[in-house]
């Protein structure tokens, strides 16, 4: 029999805080949501298919405090917060490296 997943935490302290925290009602947060198809922007993945499950982060421009979207955890603080530090012209250039065409060779197969 397979386990029970713990369910999404709703609790009115949540939205206390992110209503204190970033302006946001949770039907602003939900309108958001909906606007991602109730997934992270980046890696689409659902709050549901987060592991261990939580809600999705509000990522913000910590210059101007403008509210880019929803983000899970690991986009949110690995990616953009620690190796983009929200430099878009790094972003940039990942996006280059991972679309560049090469001609450096092949991983040999097994």
């Amino acid at each position: 029999m397979p386990r029970q997943r713990k369910t999404l935490n709703d609790s009115p302290a949540r939205w206390k805080r992110i209503k204190a925290t970033y302006g946001l009602t949770r039907e602003q947060y939900h309108d958001i949501l909906r606007a991602q198809d109730g997934a992270c922007f980046i890696c689409q993945r659902t709050p549901e298919r987060i592991r261990p499950r939580r809600h999705l982060a509000v990522d913000h421009d910590h210059k101007t405090g403008r509210i880019r979207g929803l983000l899970c955890y690991a986009c949110n603080h690995r990616l953009l917060g620690y190796m983009i530090k929200d430099d878009v012209q790094k972003a940039k250039r990942l996006v280059k490296y991972l679309t560049r065409r090469t001609d450096y060779g092949y991983v040999p197969a097994n």
